[in-house]
């Protein structure tokens, strides 16, 4: 082997030691957390600002997912339910305008996009966005953008009939009027269902669900994504039964798992609430002897 071949062997990035590379050149890493809200997307090439987004949210309170590939990145967006999206404004392989495209035209993305925009960088990438921040940021001032950006998107929606009604939880919210006037009316159940035109199954369910414990209740509504096709794990598993606290535990696991694209069946669901029972069935029993 000639002079010149050795000295590419060696001087090649292929030769370097593993620890002589750039830290944000390794394998892409992956920071979450699901266990609160809102829940929030990051797409950010930089190991260093991954690790930084970690711990700011992790002071707020709030749940993160946080992605350096875009491919990883939208992949999660297609499987879970985020209130909102921080992308990093640019860097040698990612354009903050590609991503935002992608999202919008593509994905059909309709939650708030914030863009980060590192240091001295032209600022008017992220003002073509409306959202945006500098970076490096403290948790206080990525808490307010991200809660100014939430308010306005919600603000938004609710100048919209259609938008709103998609964010709704409607059948909660039929479940609350059909009580409301069958409490009023005065009238039998039958009669009730008869004159009002209501299936009878349809007003047995919502008598149910109206029972549901009050802090449950707030839980579903502040959640809508996760429990807008949930009205049957309510009314068809008998988690109604079981008591308030369990009921509620039940619902955090049903978000945490329909943020990570996989809700639970409804077979699941009443596993669940048949070993509950059991359990409960069995402390009776022994307290009974």
């Amino acid at each position: 082997m000639g002079l010149l071949s050795r000295l590419r062997r060696i001087f090649s990035p292929a030769a370097r030691p593993a620890d002589s590379q750039d830290p944000d050149a390794a394998a892409p890493v992956r920071f979450e957390d699901y266990g609160a809200d809102p829940m929030v997307l990051v797409l950010e090439p930089s190991l260093k600002m991954a690790r930084t987004y970690k711990q700011l949210f992790s002071k707020l309170g709030y749940g993160y997912v946080i992605f350096q590939e875009p491919e990883d990145f939208y992949a999660e967006f297609q499987r879970g339910s985020f209130d909102i999206v921080i992308v990093n404004g640019r860097s040698p392989d990612i354009d903050a305008s590609d991503i935002v495209r992608t999202l919008k035209d593509g994905l059909s993305c309709k939650v708030p996009i914030v863009v980060g925009c590192s240091g001295l960088e032209n600022p008017v990438l992220g003002v073509r966005h409306k959202r945006w921040f500098v970076k490096p940021i403290t948790d206080a001032r990525l808490g307010k953008v991200i809660q100014e950006a939430l308010t306005g998107d919600i603000g938004k929606a609710q100048s919209n009939p259609k938008k709103r009604r998609q964010r709704g939880l409607d059948w909660l919210n039929e479940a609350e009027h059909h009580a409301t006037l069958f409490k009023e009316s005065g009238l039998s159940k039958a009669a009730f269902c008869r004159e009002r035109k209501v299936k009878k199954t349809t007003f047995e369910n919502s008598l149910i669900l109206v029972k549901l414990p009050p802090k449950v209740k707030r839980f579903i509504k502040a959640h809508p994504a996760a429990f807008r096709k949930k009205k049957s794990s309510f009314c068809e598993t008998g988690l109604h039964k079981l008591d308030d606290n369990t009921i509620f535990k039940l619902c955090e696991e049903m978000l945490v798992a329909h943020r990570k694209g996989k809700d639970l069946t409804l077979d699941e669901i009443r596993e669940t609430v048949r070993a509950h029972l059991e359990c409960e069935k069995r402390k009776i029993d022994e307290t009974a002897k």
